[in-house]
């Protein structure tokens, strides 16, 4: 499956992963991120349910304080 991740492409997903398991392989669970699927902003409570499909276009923006 083709994913394409903060703009580069991807083939090592598996077909029926989800947001969770994706941001659990890319190592960023204890981050503080927002999750873009297909330019819709995703609810951290929908990660588990949001299922990846080849083609989806994920956008993964850290959140950084700062002052």
């Amino acid at each position: 499956m083709k994913i394409t991740i903060n703009g580069n492409e991807y083939f090592k997903f598996e077909t029926g992963i989800n947001v969770h398991d994706l941001i659990q392989k890319l190592n960023l669970s204890d981050k503080q991120i927002i999750v873009e699927l297909n330019q819709i902003a995703l609810m951290q409570k929908d990660y588990k349910t949001s299922l990846l499909n080849d083609g989806d276009i994920i956008e993964i923006v850290q959140i950084a304080a700062g002052g």
